[in-house]
């Protein structure tokens, strides 16, 4: 078909007229619709992900003055899910930051900043807010959140360094829309708080990010994955992993491990149904890295966390599920053989927590505490109600001296309790059980010594315990 020159003029005419337009369009974003938030941090570098309702290309403006963000990151295309890695920055300081595309800033105050990692080996104060099965969108959620933010302002309000997710983060199925509603909304998720923002987010998926299918935990097909950003290469410290299911990183004197309590390593396990079973790939791994954690005179502190405790008597029972027992039976004796310190993980709807514990692999009847547990030194609660325990633990010991296990899987979901058969609640390996209104735990590291606190969503302290070392 041939046209007039008269009808060619008008379409380029039109063109021209809505030209500005279309990339107004372009640079715009669109509105912001997830995050900031902030992912695979080091001593210089930080990934800053979020996502926008239309594709442009995004930009980071950065710098250690909120009034002077000189420097800039870009993407290299348009997309609707951004993720930019900042790097070439100081470690342990201070850069605010603000997002968004060449022309326009979707968000950026001096509310948008971040603290990098510490250099290795630097024994800096260092506070963790750790959270497991949170994001349901119920109250019981908004008042665990709403606890822990006046239990932060009531010290001081200091920024919080990492931000540590135990799984079942996004209820019911981990569905993309659910981690939007559940986790990324201003209400009873975590939108309109400063953490999101400003402290780097380190997480491990649960059997309700696989959404409790088989093939998924082969696949990893999940939206999990496409959620976070997590260091695979070493990055950040420790042995590379390879994987985003499981990795380590270390901040200052900290050694962090995170594996995949959910996953079948290949069909072969999933045919069996075992985890952490021998010859499995991330148990190899597992093995390298705290190796290489345990001979590393930089490092004081290891703790590792996963989604499935080895010890609860809640909403879940180690006795009678195969995935509690393969961990306590399989994973458990590794950790114990290089000194892992903390334990945590959720699943079980419930606070446990245990004294320092080792080579208890059986179920709770065969638990004996004059031979499972260590030295464990109670002192009087400062508060009623409250348990408060001081351990001590040699860094050099030739033996192991113990690990302390904690069962924080109280961020939302709700609670219960094994009430029948011979071995209920609460679990005999736990020094302390709290089956409430749910909670979560705020750490502090400072040197040779681990404080925590498990602060309930009314509010109420439900336990404190210190390791010195």
């Amino acid at each position: 078909m041939r046209y007039s020159s008269s009808v060619w003029y008008l379409f380029l005419l039109c063109c021209l007229i809505n030209l500005p337009m279309l990339r107004a369009n372009a640079q715009s974003g669109g509105e912001l619709v997830r995050g900031p938030y902030l992912q695979r941090a080091t001593p210089t570098s930080i990934t800053v992900r979020w996502r926008t309702s239309t594709p442009s290309t995004g930009v980071v403006r950065y710098g250690t003055s909120g009034s002077k963000l000189s420097k800039t990151t870009s993407e290299p295309s348009a997309t609707t899910d951004h993720e930019i890695t900042v790097s070439g920055l100081k470690p342990n300081t201070q850069y605010f930051y603000s997002i968004g595309t060449a022309d326009v800033t979707l968000q950026g105050n001096n509310d948008n900043f971040f603290y990098t990692f510490p250099t290795e080996g630097t024994a800096k104060k260092t506070r963790i807010w750790s959270l497991g099965d949170f994001g349901n969108h119920s109250a019981r959620q908004f008042n665990v959140k709403n606890a822990f933010k006046e239990y932060v302002k009531g010290i001081g309000d200091p920024y919080i360094d990492l931000w540590l997710w135990l799984g079942d983060n996004a209820y019911n199925r981990g569905q993309d829309a659910e981690y939007q509603h559940n986790v990324f909304s201003a209400d009873t998720g975590y939108a309109g708080d400063r953490f999101m923002k400003q402290t780097p987010i380190f997480a491990t998926p649960g059997n309700h990010d696989y959404a409790g299918n088989n093939d998924l935990r082969v696949s990893l097909d999940i939206p999990y994955y496409q959620v976070v950003s997590h260091p695979t290469k070493g990055e950040a410290g420790g042995v590379p992993s390879g994987s985003e299911s499981y990795y380590s990183f270390n901040y200052g004197n900290i050694h962090f491990v995170s594996l995949d309590s959910d996953r079948y390593d290949d069909s072969t396990y999933k045919a069996s149904n075992v985890r952490f079973g021998e010859g499995s790939p991330q148990l190899a791994w597992l093995k390298q890295d705290l190796a290489a954690a345990q001979t590393n005179p930089k490092i004081t502190w290891i703790i590792a966390y996963w989604h499935h405790p080895p010890y609860t008597k809640g909403t879940h029972d180690s006795d009678k599920e195969k995935q509690l027992r393969d961990v306590r039976m399989n994973l458990l004796p590794v950790l114990e053989q290089y000194k892992v310190d903390l334990v945590m993980g959720g699943h079980s709807h419930v606070y446990e927590r245990s004294g320092l514990l080792k080579g208890h692999y059986g179920d709770e009847l065969t638990f004996d505490a004059s031979t499972h547990t260590a030295n464990s030194a109670s002192k009087p609660a400062s508060q009623p109600g409250k348990s408060e325990s001081h351990f001590v633990k040699n860094r050099k010991a030739a033996v192991n001296e113990g690990t302390i296990y904690v069962v924080n899987g109280d961020g939302g979901a709700g609670g219960g309790h094994v009430k029948t058969g011979t071995a209920q609640w609460p679990h005999n390996a736990m020094e302390v059980s709290y089956d409430g209104v749910g909670g979560s735990m705020y750490i502090e590291i400072e040197g040779n010594k681990l404080s925590a606190t498990m602060i309930a969503g009314d509010g109420s302290i439900q336990d404190q315990f210190t390791i010195s070392k």
